[in-house]
């Protein structure tokens, strides 16, 4: 329950900030790795995910390397209480990480620059986040 509360608080932000900054989005939610993945080998494509370490059938590490195979140049940004894996999220060349709770003015500069990374090559943009 209080995860899908940070889920749905995290989507209205994102929505906001992307109006905002007259960004196309569209924004997709898992419960799970292991859906994620799913539907990423079904060819469905991100551009940014965000992604908790923790989750309960596959983790959002294991779930990144995999990713990483086939999408070099797409975001992760990892939101997580479990600072002790920082150090093998530079393994999946992870471009940011917030800790729980969430501070506002960090995660709305880390959507900015996640956009700044990627906009250049692309006219649209796909986001998930678990």
């Amino acid at each position: 329950m209080m995860i899908k509360k940070t889920i749905t608080t995290m989507e209205e932000r994102l929505l906001e900030l992307s109006e905002k900054g007259n960004i196309k989005v569209r924004i997709e939610t898992y419960s799970d790795g292991v859906f994620l993945l799913a539907d990423i080998r079904k060819g469905v494509e991100f551009d940014l995910l965000y992604l908790d370490i923790e989750m309960e059938q596959l983790d959002g590490l294991s779930l990144a390397r995999e990713f990483r195979k086939d999408h070099p140049n797409a975001v992760l940004i990892y939101i997580s209480n479990h600072e002790s894996y920082l150090k093998e999220l530079f393994e999946v060349d992870t471009f940011r990480f917030l800790s729980k709770p969430i501070n506002t003015e960090k995660f709305e500069a880390y959507f900015r620059n996640a956009v700044e990374k990627f906009s250049s090559s692309r006219k649209k943009s796909f986001f998930l986040f678990l």
